[in-house]
């Protein structure tokens, strides 16, 4: 078992980040834009500054990925700048579906964003951005072991505290966040969903 830093060499992986992507996580937009874009898009995150994606491996098994940045404006910028003609020519005619064009501003705008039902006014820039595990290794710690890896990098970026958002109406990720330490602080409307922020203290 090792957990891997992804880099943009690692088509494979980030591939298989991808294609666990859209089999765990099922909201926002993302997964509309098929396994093609997610791995392009994962293979730029992991190449960002202040940015990266983790996978965990045990031999030829994915077992799960972890996705974060310390700041999430930061790190949209410098994706639009130096990746955005390649994802929007690999997204194709997907952006053009009457499902995906409504979601597209507010994908853009989203890091961006202050306001919502936050107890905390303006949230914390650092985000994990994604993270999933394969379903049949549930219950086996694996997803706190990525937790805990991506706050390595964010305690060595000078983070001190960031935050995840997730679908208010799905238990087991918000019981997820909670069991590894962060704290519900209000939530945000994005799209036609309600998400949970929940909000961590690295220094705590």
């Amino acid at each position: 078992m090792k957990v891997c830093c992804l880099g943009l060499e690692d088509r494979e992986l980030c591939r298989q980040a991808a294609t666990l992507h859209l089999r765990a996580i099922h909201h926002g937009l993302l997964p509309l834009l098929g396994v093609d874009f997610l791995t392009k898009l994962y293979r730029c995150i992991a190449e960002a500054p202040e940015s990266g994606v983790w996978a965990l491996v045990d031999g030829d098994k994915f077992i799960g990925f972890i996705a974060g940045c310390a700041s999430v404006g930061r790190t949209y910028r410098w994706l639009m700048v130096n990746c955005g003609i390649r994802l929007v020519f690999t997204a194709g005619q997907a952006l053009f579906r009457f499902t995906v064009l409504g979601k597209v501003a507010s994908v853009l705008l989203y890091p961006f964003r202050r306001g919502g039902a936050l107890a905390t006014t303006p949230p914390p820039e650092a985000e994990l951005l994604a993270i999933a595990i394969d379903e049949t290794e549930y219950g086996k710690g694996y997803g706190k072991h990525l937790v805990e890896t991506l706050e390595a990098s964010l305690r060595q970026w000078g983070v001190r505290e960031y935050r995840v958002l997730t679908n208010i109406s799905e238990s087991k990720s918000n019981a997820f966040y909670r069991a590894t330490g962060f704290t519900a602080a209000g939530t945000i409307k994005h799209h036609a969903l309600t998400l949970q922020v929940y909000i961590k203290n690295l220094a705590a």
